[in-house]
């Protein structure tokens, strides 16, 4: 395609870029590939199915669901979503000890390091708050089991709020709002994506720390619920929070290519500034994405557009940072993109 062509005069400026700075993927769904091997008798699968890839994207720390509102997380079981939670964080956790690549972080200081240690860094999250049950006090459980963040939706409602896939209009439940107050107390991230405006507006209001939106677009350029208006991006900053740009096609225009996709980068830019921008990729290549989206085809597009053709997973990464500089972007303003914005709100939340 011509942006390929156009951006390959970037390559070893980008390739230079890319062994210099710190690859920050801030949504990934491998805890949910490692914990279904896992569950089919699998072993080792962090290290054989997704490092080689991972490496060769550069990506060196990424934040990685291992349970959330998801059916996929069920894994043949019928236990209780928290009992599950726990089994499911288990078996991520086995797979992790019997890593050579990886190790579980639950500081910037402890990620910062495992870098420099050759390992990749991994901070676990939820994708959605099913995990809590009615019980405020499992926030602190999970956070010393080292989950360091989580949504409070996934497109459903939950006993928390509603995601964006529900008709509703209501903002946050009472248990939503004594959650807030816990998740701020146990210093732990809170994320936006795929929360619907109400409760949004809500968690602005509630949250005494910077919260996230680790995988969203800009509604004033694609409008989609997924995808976060401009009075939302100017709260987030306000809030001195990041949103994650989000690669899947469905979320950035209706003819998606990478072009269009940088054009959420610049509209971020614009409106609020640099220091608001991180990237949440949201792969999905080595998911099972039919039963996955299930019941929510209208929030996610047709079978055929669920990657992006100049980025369709990890290992093309390089092509996005490739856009960066091609629009002007100067290598500071890349390494705040792919990491050190991110790196800013996790300290502030989780070691303050």
């Amino acid at each position: 395609m011509i942006i390929l062509a156009l951006s390959n005069k970037y390559t070893d400026h980008a390739l230079a870029l890319h062994e210099k700075i710190l690859i920050l993927d801030a949504h990934s769904d491998i805890g949910l590939d490692v914990i279904t091997r896992r569950s089919n008798y699998e072993s080792k699968v962090a290290d054989t199915i997704h490092f080689p890839k991972l490496k060769k994207g550069s990506v060196n720390a990424s934040f990685v669901a291992v349970m959330g509102d998801s059916g996929n997380y069920s894994i043949g079981t019928s236990d209780h979503p928290t009992t599950l939670t726990f089994h499911t964080i288990n078996m991520f956790l086995q797979d992790i000890s019997d890593s050579k690549h990886f190790v579980i972080v639950t500081s910037v200081n402890d990620l910062r390091n495992s870098v420099k240690n050759g390992k990749i860094p991994l901070i676990l999250h939820f994708e959605g708050a099913r995990p809590f049950g009615e019980n405020v006090a499992l926030v602190k459980a999970f956070r010393s089991l080292g989950v360091m963040s989580s949504q409070l939706t996934w497109n459903a409602r939950n006993l928390v709020a509603d995601g964006t896939g529900e008709r509703s209009s209501s903002g946050l439940s009472n248990f939503g709002v004594s959650l807030i107050d816990e998740m701020n107390n146990q210093n732990f991230l809170i994320d936006l994506s795929h929360l619907n405006d109400p409760g949004f507006w809500d968690v602005i209001n509630l949250s005494r720390d910077p919260v996230v939106a680790s995988h969203s677009n800009c509604r004033d350029l694609f409008n989609h619920p997924r995808n976060l208006t401009d009075e939302q991006i100017k709260a987030l900053s306000e809030k001195d929070g990041v949103i994650g740009v989000c690669f899947y096609p469905g979320f950035i225009d209706s003819k998606p290519t990478l072009e269009k996709l940088l054009d959420h980068v610049d509209h971020i830019r614009d409106l609020v500034g640099i220091n608001y921008i991180g990237v949440g990729p949201d792969f999905v290549d080595y998911v099972d994405i039919e039963s996955a989206l299930k019941g929510f085809n209208n929030l996610y597009g047709s079978s055929s557009s669920h990657s992006l053709d100049e980025i369709p997973d990890t290992t093309k990464l390089i092509n996005f940072t490739n856009g960066l500089i091609s629009r002007g972007y100067s290598d500071k303003e890349i390494e705040k993109i792919w990491s050190s914005n991110f790196l800013r709100v996790c300290e502030k939340v989780w070691d303050n």
